[in-house]
């Protein structure tokens, strides 16, 4: 099985992409910005 993307919410990006890149071991292909909707 061929696992392809997956869109993860985060709060702390830094700290979250420090984890999954040195404790999971996964790789950052590419990153793009979100575009948030207007919560307010």
């Amino acid at each position: 099985m061929k696992f392809c993307w997956a869109t993860i919410n985060v709060k702390n990006m830094e700290e979250s992409l420090n984890f999954y890149q040195e404790i999971v071991g996964l790789t950052v292909d590419r990153r793009f910005k979100a575009c948030l909707p207007n919560l307010l």
